[in-house]
């Protein structure tokens, strides 16, 4: 349908945020439209360098959730991650493996089938349980599914929920809950997608002055203190950026302000598997924006879950091996491939009936 676009009138309320734009009435107006008014506000929506991240501990239950990790990792118990088969919760899987890597953990990941359907399903917890798993950490799921986790509760593990969905009417009754929709609707961590929830936990996990337990650093080979931790999380945000962008997260508050960072991060391309996909796609890394991810790195990414299994995906971000890493992502191109065709023959299908 055609549309008319007008643009507001210029207003008195414009005029601090005009030096900050370079003179742009325009820019101006449109931040202004977007309610940021005053400079500050402006500087932090423009430039991550200005904004004044939250601490992870804002979220409900992240101090218990430590915690438990913490001990586990003391202790030397078997933890495992429970991911979804989406490009969100590969990520997620991927960033919480990792912090938990650099601080000793004995972990491994697991993700859902497409036959699973999203969740966690009783074999998943009876597997857990079968393989000597004593915490287990899902990410971006589980925040509904009571039955398992009575389950798993029963035969002895102790379970705690990340996740970003809706809370449903029962909470799931895991040891520790941590999901951001228990804040304020205007809260800035609200809108965080799976992986922006894991990130705050390895935040807790790692950052300086929280008592992280040191380690080996599945990233950096060395130990995971101090500077080291602040490496650890940085080199985690291309991992956070595409899993918010992919999922379609709302692009507000820590949101936009992790994104931001972690594009400055996917651009260097450090991580291999990362790096690959850009290769595949036929991107530049050097300019990888959120089109990038939301066109190419996601939908190949999803491909691997709704086509074939997702743990390919997650290995794929997790690889330090260069050959691994382009295998992987000729496969996932592969596999988008055949996703585009079955999507193309089912939309002149449907076109077809709609004629």
């Amino acid at each position: 349908m055609p549309r008319e676009w007008a643009i507001l009138e210029h207003t008195d309320e414009v005029l601090p945020l005009l030096d900050l734009v370079g003179g742009y009435s325009v820019v101006a107006r449109l931040l202004a439209q977007r309610g940021v008014r005053d400079v500050a506000s402006a500087r932090a929506f423009l430039d991550p360098a200005h904004y004044a991240p939250s601490s992870p501990f804002s979220l409900p239950g992240m101090q218990a959730a430590v915690d438990l990790v913490r001990a586990a990792v003391a202790r030397g118990e078997k933890i495992r991650i429970w991911g979804d088969f989406d490009a969100d919760g590969q990520t997620a899987a991927a960033v919480l493996y990792e912090a938990l890597r650099a601080m000793g953990a004995e972990v491994d990941c697991r993700l859902p089938q497409r036959r699973d359907g999203h969740g966690l399903p009783i074999r998943a917890i009876e597997e857990a349980v079968s393989d000597g798993v004593v915490l287990l950490l899902t990410c971006d799921t589980g925040i509904g599914e009571n039955e398992a986790i009575e389950r798993g509760i029963a035969l002895g593990l102790k379970i705690i929920v990340t996740d970003h969905h809706d809370l449903p009417d029962v909470l799931a009754p895991a040891h520790v809950v941590v999901n951001p929709k228990m804040l304020a609707s205007n809260h800035p961590l609200r809108e965080l997608a799976g992986v922006g929830v894991a990130y705050m936990v390895a935040r807790a996990l790692l950052e300086e002055g929280k008592g992280a337990v040191t380690g080996q650093s599945a990233v950096t080979g060395k130990s995971a203190v101090h500077g080291e931790s602040a490496a650890i999380l940085e080199s985690l945000l291309d991992l956070v950026a595409v899993g918010l962008v992919a999922d379609m997260s709302v692009q507000v508050g820590e949101v936009r302000y992790l994104i931001q960072r972690g594009l400055s991060v996917l651009r260097r391309a450090a991580r291999p598997g990362l790096r690959a996909l850009m290769m595949v796609a036929g991107d530049d890394p050097a300019v990888a924006d959120e089109s990038t991810i939301g066109y190419h790195l996601g939908p190949r990414l999803n491909a691997a879950g709704r086509l074939a299994d997702a743990t390919w995906g997650l290995r794929l971000l997790l690889t330090r091996d260069e050959q691994e890493a382009l295998e992987l992502a000729e496969y996932l191109e592969s596999l988008n491939r055949d996703r585009q065709a079955r999507t193309e023959a089912l939309s002149a299908e449907v076109d077809a009936l709609l004629r």
